[in-house]
């Protein structure tokens, strides 16, 4: 997406476009969200964006970005500064936050890496339910998932690998401290740009295993794609949501409806992501009629979903809703919360309900 680039020589938080005064805080870390939103963090340099116009003129409204997140769409090219987070924890230089999603890292999968390009190394959490939300606890007491004796591992950032592994992004420089931040004394003895011209990238999997090819989801039928939704790798899953979205193919509607209504009426919580990614792969009014649907079949139906949809959920079906029916996200997330609330007024009779028999299990609130 083009916008104005801030000067060098000028400060990031009142020169227009991306700050880039400190070398040590660029923009980084893009991913593409569940709602077709292209993500980024403008770090602590910030900036003040505005989209630049066919015409090389800016347009639009200025965003400040210091010290935020960002978001963009691809299609309409609309960006709007998010909430970004803030500076905890132990690690002197964290860098490319993932969470692990790969079907080839055993107990890995599902935990949260990161690397510290100034200790070598690459740290890892487990995350755990807390409250409405999620936090991150330390897995090794006296280790790490990885450190490194050489001074040049910088792992910057990490992505699921298309044959289930986790690709470990190894900047592999010499010198990572900040010129400003060294002695001239000491600074004319170093060469501040050696290792520029390398780099290195890690397969990190549970145990020693063949590299499967990729496959080639480009190509891949619609119907196919929605298969792909509930795989156990993370790659597939992401990519086959990415395609959906792109495509915007309304063939796709009523298969992606059946596997997040079913999901839904799931008792274990297994397919989490699953329900997530094929909720917000539909568009339109495939979106919206779930949410009709949904609200339809009363507190009831709604508490079946609850003990099983991700909090994430939640926030997608409030941001997708019918705009004529709740006028904003937060009404629309009033809605559910009065719902919910409704249902938790009656806990004798959940408690008290009969445990429906093998052959009606499952078929009360949502059919698909």
């Amino acid at each position: 997406m083009p916008t104005e680039t801030a000067s060098p020589t000028s400060g990031g938080s009142s020169s227009p476009g991306f700050g880039t005064t400190y070398v040590q805080d660029l923009i980084n870390s893009f991913a593409f969200g569940l709602d077709g939103r292209m993500y980024g963090s403008a770090s602590s340099t910030g900036g003040n964006v505005r989209r630049v116009g066919s015409d090389g003129q800016a347009v639009g409204e200025t965003v400040k970005l210091a010290g935020r997140d960002f978001s963009f769409d691809p299609r309409m090219l609309d960006l709007r500064a998010e909430g970004g987070g803030r500076p905890a924890g132990s690690l002197t230089s964290a860098t490319g936050i993932t969470i692990v999603r790969g079907d080839r890292c055993g107990d890995l999968a599902g935990m949260l890496v990161v690397g510290d390009v100034g200790s070598n190394l690459v740290h890892r959490k487990r995350i755990v339910r807390h409250g409405a939300g999620v936090k991150a606890g330390r897995v090794d007491e006296k280790s790490e998932l990885v450190a490194s004796r050489d001074t040049w591992f910088r792992p910057v950032h990490f992505a699921d690998a298309p044959d289930g592994g986790l690709l470990i992004i190894d900047m592999q420089r010499e010198v990572i401290e900040h010129p400003a931040s060294l002695p001239p004394p000491i600074k004319k003895h170093i060469d501040l740009t050696s290792g520029r011209d390398s780099g290195r990238l890690w397969w990190l999997a549970a145990a020693p295993a063949e590299r499967r090819s990729a496959p080639r989801l480009a190509s891949a039928t619609s119907d196919a794609l929605v298969a792909l939704v509930s795989h156990p790798n993370g790659w597939r899953r992401d990519t086959a949501h990415r395609l959906l979205l792109t495509r915007r193919d309304m063939a796709a509607v009523p298969a992606l409806r059946r596997v997040v209504l079913s999901a839904l009426l799931a008792r274990d919580g297994a397919d989490a992501w699953c329900r997530t990614a094929a909720f917000t792969s539909l568009f339109g009014d495939g979106a919206t009629a779930i949410v009709r649907e949904w609200l339809a079949a009363g507190p009831d139906g709604l508490g079946v979903s609850m003990r099983t949809v991700l909090p994430g959920l939640f926030a997608q079906i409030a941001r997708r809703g019918e705009p004529a029916a709740w006028s904003t996200p937060v009404a629309a997330i009033a809605a559910l919360t009065a719902a919910a609330r409704e249902l938790e007024d009656r806990p004798v009779a959940r408690r008290s309900a009969r445990r429906p028999r093998r052959r009606d299990r499952g078929r009360r609130g949502i059919t698909a």
